[in-house]
């Protein structure tokens, strides 16, 4: 059985000729179906180029750092601290070069200092070289502890009954032991259903906290 093929020029100029007029018509209800997915994609699209450009920018301008001299050393913190008591013992000096390594010793030092919550580095070009900027948050200490309540400690402190973190760094891990600690104390003597609650007073001045705490009896 033999078939029929229509010539080339009947089907390029015949009936079933997809004209742009008929690819619109046929793509229209899919398009409109699926516009918020064609626009992300289009936004992205046209984003994305200038994304990755900017990125690649930013990454390429701090990988220049390293190898360039160290022009200024600088400590900031929110409350005041004597630079010469941590500048000569970090291993970076001004006039040499930024490397891996001494900037990961500077940071490990001032980590192991105990002094420090929290310890992070800010780098910016100046004139030729760096300028490397430490942003420390220092660490503050449990100093007293008071119990607020009907609750007679027979004239003795509270750290006299109870195991408290006299003298240690602060932490809301340590805050809740302690709070817990109160909360066993006061069910052996009796109060089954007190609630507790912590209150911190911090002296930025000497780094030091103070907590009280409030006693709920209880039913």
């Amino acid at each position: 059985m033999s078939r029929k093929f229509a010539p080339c020029a009947s089907v390029l100029t015949g009936p079933g000729l997809m004209t742009p007029f008929r690819i619109a018509r046929a793509f229209f209800p899919i398009c409109k179906r699926n516009f918020p997915l064609l626009f992300c994609l289009l936004l992205c699209y046209l984003l994305f180029p200038s994304f990755t450009e900017e990125k690649a920018r930013a990454s390429e301008e701090a990988i220049d750092f390293w190898g360039r001299p160290i022009r200024s050393i600088a400590f900031v913190a929110e409350r005041e601290l004597n630079p010469d008591h941590y500048a000569p013992f970090i291993g970076l000096k001004t006039g040499e070069p930024l490397t891996r390594q001494a900037l990961k010793q500077a940071l490990q030092f001032l980590y192991q200092s105990g002094r420090f919550s929290r310890v992070a580095v800010d780098a910016v070009a100046q004139d030729d070289g760096v300028a490397i900027s430490f942003r420390l948050r220092h660490n503050y200490y449990f100093n007293r502890f008071f119990l607020k309540g009907p609750v007679d400690l027979k004239g003795r402190a509270l750290w006299e009954w109870v195991s408290l973190p006299v003298g240690l760094s602060f932490t809301e891990e340590r805050l809740e032991e302690a709070r817990q600690a109160v909360i066993a104390f006061l069910k052996e003597r009796g109060f089954y259903l007190a609630q507790v609650r912590a209150q911190v007073l911090p002296d930025d001045r000497t780094g030091q906290i103070d907590t009280i705490f409030e006693v709920e009896p209880g039913a």
